[in-house]
């Protein structure tokens, strides 16, 4: 239960501190092919880290050092580069259905 009066809440800003992080502008916030390059690249960076861990345990072990990762953990790492990939791709299908349809409305009128 609230200490405040009801005139003291309606008076406190309750708008969110947090804002989710973007790389855009304001500008193109809300632009479709700007928000999925935005995410292309988060995904495609995320892909290439994990891969890049995991070519070098590979290479460790190869040379009889101790990896980075025990073998469970690679494995999720391993399906979890899968699944971004596979993710990246649906999304990457979306979006060229996306602009299918805007230049088929743009030629239609």
């Amino acid at each position: 239960m609230s200490m405040l009066s009801p005139t003291e809440e309606a008076a406190v800003d309750m708008t969110p501190l947090h804002e989710p992080f973007t790389y855009l502008p304001n500008l193109l916030r809300h632009d479709y092919a700007a928000r999925f390059a935005e995410q292309a690249y988060d995904i495609s960076a995320g892909i290439e880290a994990c891969v890049g861990l995991l070519h070098g345990d590979e290479l460790r072990r190869q040379n009889g050092e101790p990896p980075v990762l025990n073998l469970n953990d690679a494995g999720k790492m391993f399906r979890l580069v899968v699944a971004s990939a596979r993710m990246l791709s649906l999304q990457a299908e979306r979006a060229m259905d996306h602009f299918e349809e805007c230049a088929e409305k743009r030629e239609g009128t």
